[in-house]
């Protein structure tokens, strides 16, 4: 299975090291005109040059998904080694006149980055790589929607306001119900470790796919729920069920989908943890009464 985490990592690293290799070929040729160190410039493009070569092919061997991106990697690390400062003309602009120079080791990598990053799936949302089939989005959205979905029962004075996790739970569960019989409340499904059970919060067998719900009213919260959604991939998981849902139930419109996919990447990549069954994390906005 795709190592994702790794390949994100990789990307991550041959981008930023591009855009290194560009600014000094950039002054290795150009920099006289603005007294630049030309001479250390040119010293410094001989090993970001083994250093981009050597992520292309780590990124590019990563996965078998990617072999046909090999041939064209190797071309482009060939004519590379041959000429590294040769550059080409691309249209700037609408206009044809509008022209710019770029060096062709930079642009020919970077699109091959780019190719790379869509066979992994590195910036695709979450469900399009992860769910296979229209059931388990429609479990992804539902979920996603949760949050507006108490909040318009508390509203309507159908359900008292929710004041803990369990409570939220038990509506998560009797909506999904409605959806997919099969589906399994919390205490129902475990996994067996070495020294205790972990139970997810909700599993549909049909779907092979489990629901963990956390409430996070907080960033300070959110630090904590991320810490128990590392351990959870770590646990989680075996032949009946392999794709999970880290649900996080937030109250505050400081918790954001972009700070919680950020900040679970950058503690699993801090980790070195690479989970064996597939994850996404998904953020709910909604109501709660408060603390007492």
């Amino acid at each position: 299975m795709l190592d994702r985490n790794e390949a994100r990592r990789l990307h991550k690293d041959l981008v930023t090291t591009l855009g290194k290799l560009d600014w000094q070929l950039l002054i290795a040729n150009d920099g006289a005109q603005f007294g630049a160190d030309v001479d250390r410039a040119r010293q410094e493009v001989g090993p970001l040059a083994c250093d981009v070569t050597d992520l292309l092919r780590a990124l590019v061997n990563l996965d078998r998904v990617a072999e046909g991106v090999r041939a064209d990697s190797e071309a482009a690390i060939r004519r590379a080694g041959q000429n590294i400062d040769e550059t080409v003309e691309l249209m700037s602009g609408e206009h044809v006149e509008a022209w710019s120079e770029e060096f062709r080791v930079t642009l020919e990598f970077t699109r091959l980055a780019e190719r790379l990053s869509r066979i992994y799936g590195l910036h695709a949302n979450p469900e399009d790589y992860i769910f296979a089939n229209r059931a388990q989005k429609l479990l992804y959205q539902m979920c996603g929607q949760i949050g507006a979905t108490v909040e318009h029962l508390v509203a309507k004075e159908i359900l008292a306001l929710p004041s803990r996790e369990d409570h939220v739970k038990h509506i998560l569960y009797a909506t999904c119900r409605a959806a997919f019989p099969d589906a399994l409340p919390d205490g129902k499904i475990v996994f067996r470790g070495l020294l205790r059970g972990y139970k997810p919060d909700l599993g549909v067998p049909g779907l092979k796919t489990c629901v963990e719900l956390k409430l996070a009213r907080d960033l300070k919260e959110l630090a904590s729920v991320l810490d128990q959604i590392v351990i959870d991939q770590g646990n989680y998981g075996s032949i009946d069920y392999t794709t999970f849902i880290s649900l996080i139930y937030a109250t505050s419109k400081e918790v954001t989908p972009a700070i919680a996919q950020a900040a679970i990447q950058e503690k699993m990549e801090t980790l070195g943890a690479n989970p064996r069954f597939a994850w996404t994390a998904l953020v709910t906005q909604g109501v709660l009464a408060p603390k007492s």
